[in-house]
């Protein structure tokens, strides 16, 4: 499988991920890995909206999409060391706020055991805190992906 954390509401991060991750998949000679998002946003990613938001074109084909309670959210994002938080924008509806999110790709063997780990975004310049985040390429996230389960092959 290769896990991901993200929201529904997203304007750019997770989609620009998804978007990678199909074309990662879909790589000649890929692995048959079952794509899944977890909603870091439960009170608007509801299972409905997460079923629907799943099947966005250009999205990995059979993304499943986890949602849950608050609790069992931060459970699922605890165990992945995944940082998130509520971010209110200011003068907005109460609904209208955004989440920051780590981006990474977490692909786990047979056995939902972390193999890999890759960031989907990236600074373009590395030693620059303030040059502009660009996308892992499907490249990226394929070698990944082999990487992480060709180590397991052979164990």
């Amino acid at each position: 499988a290769v896990i991901y954390f993200g929201f529904t509401k997203c304007p750019d991060i997770c989609p620009t991920s998804m978007y990678a991750l199909a074309e990662a998949l879909a790589e000649p000679d890929g692995y048959d890995a079952q794509p899944i998002l977890i909603t870091i946003d439960p009170e608007r990613g509801t299972p409905q909206r997460m079923g629907a938001y799943t099947r966005t074109e250009g999205f990995p084909p059979g993304l499943v999409g986890l949602s849950g309670t608050r609790e069992q959210v931060n459970a699922a994002a605890s165990a992945f060391q995944v940082h998130h938080g509520k971010v209110e924008i200011p003068g907005a509806a109460a609904d209208a706020y955004n989440v920051d999110h780590s981006s990474l790709l977490y692909v786990l063997d047979r056995n939902w055991r972390t193999v890999s780990i890759v960031q989907t975004m990236n600074r373009a310049d590395a030693m620059d805190p303030r040059s502009p985040l660009v996308p892992a390429s499907p490249e990226t996230i394929a070698a990944c992906i082999a990487a992480g389960l060709e180590r397991t092959d052979l164990s």
